[in-house]
């Protein structure tokens, strides 16, 4: 772009527009701060241009070259400083159609200038799952085994006692069959009075 400025020397004085010493003009010239822009479908977005121009710029939006108007479905802003203003287009409730090239044109007596943005779609963040619902279904399956195995040891403690009894009632049972009373002793001799001793050794240890 080409910029054609002479001294520029805008005063104020109780409100009044700026006195230019001399012959001081500046042709338009645009700067566009974000020529790219995404935005997802059914948002709004805000696009902007910023503008240079004295004598004073007619500055307007325009989309597949029709010029834009202020509507329920656009928002403008021209923000005015000196030779300097800053151009914003707010487009509301994004549809498929809206997607596209935007051009900020800025006019005067000595030439006229454009910027161009271009607006593309981009998909909707997706929501992160939510921490208590993994927190509170992680615990109720954490609990189920804990049950399990303390019912499993009950369970074996009281079948190891049940065979320790078992067991020794067996023991108890096979010791007392060890010494039958002797129904036919031996008769006479040594054989029968050593035979006799040893049951009766046998009875007292009982």
């Amino acid at each position: 772009l080409l910029r054609n400025q002479k001294k520029v020397a805008p005063f104020s004085c109780g409100g009044m527009q700026p006195l230019i010493m001399g012959l001081d003009t500046v042709s338009p010239m645009i700067w566009v701060p974000n020529q790219l822009v995404g935005a997802p479908a059914g948002t709004n977005v805000t696009i902007d241009c910023h503008t240079e121009a004295y004598p004073r710029a007619i500055s307007y939006w325009v989309y597949e070259n029709v010029m834009i108007l202020p509507t329920k479905k656009y928002g403008t802003e021209t923000t005015e400083n000196s030779y300097r203003a800053h151009m914003k287009l707010t487009i509301r409730d994004l549809r498929d159609r809206d997607f596209g090239n935007y051009r900020c044109i800025s006019k005067n007596s000595l030439g006229e200038t454009e910027g161009s943005i271009r607006l593309y779609e981009i998909p909707m963040p997706s929501s992160p799952p939510k921490a208590t619902e993994v927190r509170s279904s992680g615990a109720s399956k954490e609990e189920k085994p804990v049950l399990g195995r303390n019912a499993t040891k009950v369970l074996a403690v009281d079948d190891h006692t049940k065979a320790s009894s078992a067991t020794s009632e067996m023991k108890r049972d096979h010791s007392d069959r060890l010494t039958p009373p002797p129904d036919h002793p031996p008769q006479g001799g040594s054989e029968s009075v050593t035979y006799f001793r040893l049951y009766l050794t046998t009875m007292r240890m009982r």
